[in-house]
């Protein structure tokens, strides 16, 4: 954190960088950058964009438990919280490919509400997996056929997806498992906000 302002200084340069890009377009940024000082006497002298093509690496908290839903049974809320996750992922994907056409391949990581280190949801999705026409199929479907892992319900308790060799990001921070029967798993009880 920075001292004085009390703000990340990444945040603070994403929170005015993303606008722009959202107004202007990544390529319209990269060709401002390739417009390069002039070699003398020669007309419009300055590197041309031939083809753009980005990767995108999200990492985004589940939302809690909508607290209409902490009176179900404990199971019931387990699945609330991972259908609302999975729904969450698959609009929010087919969102950013839509306003970030430079964009061609995400990966993301969907973390626990309460363990940033327990991850719901990951995988790595192409622009043409995310856009594919047949969108008949149900959000966790089309997340499978993107390739997006998922936690699995187990009872009252969340398998989350164990942290792939694979991945661009780094690793979670190990922190103690718990303890409530459910090793290596959460129940809802835990991860729902105060």
């Amino acid at each position: 954190m920075a001292s004085g302002s009390g703000l990340d200084p990444d945040i603070t340069l994403m929170k005015k960088l993303v606008p722009s890009l959202m107004r202007r377009g990544i390529r319209s940024l990269v060709n401002r950058s390739l417009a390069l000082w002039p070699r003398g006497g020669v007309v419009n002298d300055r590197l041309v964009l031939h083809k753009l093509s980005g990767q995108l690496q999200l990492e985004w908290h589940a939302r809690a438990v909508h607290p209409w839903d902490r009176d179900l049974p404990t199971c019931r809320q387990v699945e609330a919280y991972f259908e609302q996750a999975v729904a969450d992922t698959d609009f929010a994907i087919r969102r950013i490919f839509q306003r970030l056409p430079e964009i061609d391949v995400i990966e993301i990581r969907v973390l626990d509400t309460q363990d940033p280190t327990k991850i719901m949801l990951a995988g790595v999705v192409t622009r043409e997996d995310a856009l594919a026409p047949d969108q008949s199929y149900s959000p966790k479907m089309r997340l499978k056929m993107m390739g997006i892992q998922y936690a699995k319900i187990m009872g009252p308790c969340l398998e989350f997806v164990p942290a792939s060799p694979t991945s661009i990001f780094l690793p979670p921070v190990a922190t103690t498992e718990f303890s409530e029967g459910c090793a290596g798993r959460r129940s809802l009880q835990e991860i729902r906000a105060p």
